[in-house]
């Protein structure tokens, strides 16, 4: 039996916050009552994953995200929200102070994540305007056209011309490099028809604008002060190109405007606000580059977004890889149960009883197989980590399972983001569409594969295994098609080990780490391994070499109980290189910490993040954790 760390099975609020505490804190967080002394060095300087090494202009990045709309006849669903991305500077579609799916007509400039300026337009026949840019047809609502492959955006709307025909109003949105974007529109009227006016593109800059400047054609305009400002709108004459902060381009950027002219006027009152408004001459068609400048180079090489999501820059994340097309880490559980969790929910441990899950050495391939064994049958479920796949694509699932009797398996699936396609019908995602005809599956005493197909939405994917009676469960596979293809693992698979079960190395006790490495017998392979600690200082980094014996194991030991790694929670990354597969990596995680003994100064703070000690197959374990981290007594 291999007990999986505990680390990698708890992930909830609670050890979410824990762990940003000891990220954030590499000597012990409490002290005990009776301890006088305190190390007092300095603790060293972490460096952002943000961190700019310098700037530069740079070819815009198109990437397709999405977040959770509310809709008022049910569940959130995804949108997508298209955006640019330069450095620390984008320009984003469907957003302005939050996401919204329903202003996609607005162009967002963002800097830093803040809007520092938002474009849209404004149609008309006469005097009057009509709508952004015209009043749409209720039959024939705008749509916004996203095209990944040209990196291009295209927002159409019909509306009505005098007479009762139909026309189109379109902007255009696409990549020019050398951190520029162009923006084209066009009102689709011809000669033969009615002549509008055309229509005006306006501008409004962000929140706290009065603390920069700008400028139009080489000459600065001045914010009027508050004081002076009333109802009644101050208006100036511009030409030229818009430049906002002209004197720190890192924090601006341009708008070439060409021989767009326009009119700016400022107000005390624009929707609540002081405002600022640039309003451009009114035209049928035309263009502007929207040019971000110079922007942030990050220090460190940036990891590519992974399935449309750009995990390192919303949080500084890099995803382990796969080097096959089967899409699943640990698939045949030869390091155990890493990369599962419990689900959240209720559920309710029962001390006394064995586990629930544990990999057990009955694989079907490789060594070990997952067991659902018939007890704590109150306890949470079993959950992969989440994995990102690429919306609208087709996705297999498949698995081989046996039972010790006949008897039935729920695999279910589940969306990591709110608004996901596997979901309850009220449009919770803890437990995914458990319960649902296609998660349910009649298990047999013989080895048997098993499948579901599906189209992936951008929400994420993971699956939560769960039986009434002892199961093995080995070869999951996650691929891109409608049919399973040949089961495959990676060429090589590694576990991190240490002197304690859940990698929780107290301080003063021996580390005695080593990797247990897995794969086909010959296979030869390059490992280069590096730890670091919470500020991204290396404390250890070296390659080592490995070729698999007839036996398919292989220990490499690791030399931390003769170096100083200090106390603290620690990364190893293993980057591997194996001849005829693509690199790939894997992390894991250890801690050498002093544990508590409920003598320290908060041990009587009153705390209600207990919960999971009462649901998860492992609640005793977990108490004796939250006594070593100082939490309650």
């Amino acid at each position: 039996m291999i007990l999986t760390p505990l680390s990698a099975l708890l992930r909830s609020s609670f050890l979410a916050l824990f762990c940003l505490l000891i990220s954030t804190s590499f000597f012990p967080l409490w002290v005990e009552a009776d301890d006088a002394t305190t190390d007092a060095r300095p603790l060293p300087v972490s460096r952002p994953y943000w961190e700019a090494a310098g700037v530069a202009r740079q070819d815009p990045v198109f990437v397709v995200s999405s977040f959770p709309q509310k809709r008022p006849d049910g569940p959130p669903e995804l949108t997508d929200q298209p955006h640019f991305d330069v450095g620390n500077k984008s320009v984003y579609l469907r957003k302005t102070d939050k996401d919204r799916a329903d202003k996609e007509e607005y162009v967002s400039i963002r800097i830093d994540g803040k809007e520092v300026g938002r474009l849209f337009f404004r149609g008309s026949y006469g005097e009057e305007w009509d709508g952004y840019p015209f009043r749409g047809l209720r039959d024939s609502p705008e749509e916004l056209l996203i095209d990944e492959s040209n990196d291009e955006v295209t927002l159409r709307k019909p509306y009505q011309v005098p007479g009762g025909e139909t026309a189109v109003f379109e902007f255009h949105l696409s990549s020019l490099g050398d951190s520029q974007i162009e923006l084209s529109w066009d009102v689709d009227v011809n000669e033969d028809l009615v002549n509008p006016k055309g229509v005006s593109l306006w501008m409004v800059l962000g929140d706290g604008f009065r603390n920069s400047s700008v400028q139009f054609g080489g000459e600065s305009l001045e914010f009027i002060p508050l004081e002076s400002l009333s109802d009644e709108p101050v208006r100036s004459s511009v030409s030229g190109d818009f430049i906002f902060q002209p004197d720190d381009p890192i924090e601006g950027y341009s708008l070439l405007l060409g021989d767009l002219d326009g009119t700016v006027s400022q107000v005390f009152d624009y929707r609540g606000l002081p405002g600022w408004i640039f309003r451009g001459e009114r035209r049928k068609e035309g263009k502007l580059i929207i040019d971000l400048g110079e922007a942030d180079v990050p220090a460190v090489e940036r990891p590519e977004p992974v399935a449309g999501h750009d995990f390192w820059k919303i949080d500084g994340i890099r995803l382990a890889t796969s080097p096959t097309r089967n899409l699943m880490p640990n698939p045949s559980f030869e390091q155990g149960i890493r990369y599962w969790r419990w689900t959240n929910g209720g559920a309710y441990y029962t001390p006394g009883e064995g586990p629930r899950y544990e990999a057990v050495p009955e694989g079907l391939f490789g060594k070990f197989a997952l067991k659902i064994n018939n007890q704590q049958l109150r306890g949470s479920s079993l959950q992969s980590f989440p994995l990102p796949l690429v919306a609208g694509e087709t996705y297999t699932f498949s698995f081989y399972a046996k039972g010790e009797v006949d008897c039935q398996l729920s695999a279910a699936l589940a969306s990591a983001a709110k608004g996901g396609k596997f979901a309850r019908p009220n449009g919770s995602i803890v437990f995914g569409d458990i319960g649902s005809p296609e998660s349910r599956f009649q298990i047999t005493p013989e080895w048997r594969r098993y499948q579901r197909t599906f189209t992936a939405d951008g929400a994420g994917f993971s699956v939560i295994f769960s039986s009434k009676e002892s199961v093995l469960i080995d070869g999951l596979q996650l691929e891109k098609g409608e049919v399973p293809t040949e089961f495959v693992a990676p060429p090589i698979e590694v576990m991190l080990t240490t002197s304690d079960a859940d990698n929780a190395v107290a301080l003063g006790d021996p580390i005695e780490a080593a990797l247990h490495v897995t794969g086909k017998p010959g296979t030869q392979g390059e490992l280069s391994v590096s730890v670091y600690n919470p500020y991204r200082e290396v404390l250890f980094d070296d390659v080592l070499t490995v070729t698999l014996p007839e036996s398919g194991e292989a220990e490499l030991t690791l030399p931390f109980d003769d170096i100083s790694l200090g106390q603290g929670v620690f990364i190893l990354q293993v980057d591997f290189e194996v001849d005829g597969f693509s690199p790939y990596v894997d992390f894991y995680r250890f801690s050498v910490m002093d544990p508590l003994h409920n003598t320290h100064a908060t041990k009587d703070i009153f705390g209600t993040l207990v919960g999971m000690m009462t649901r998860i197959g492992r609640g005793d374990d977990f108490g004796a954790k939250l006594r070593d981290w100082g939490f309650g007594s």
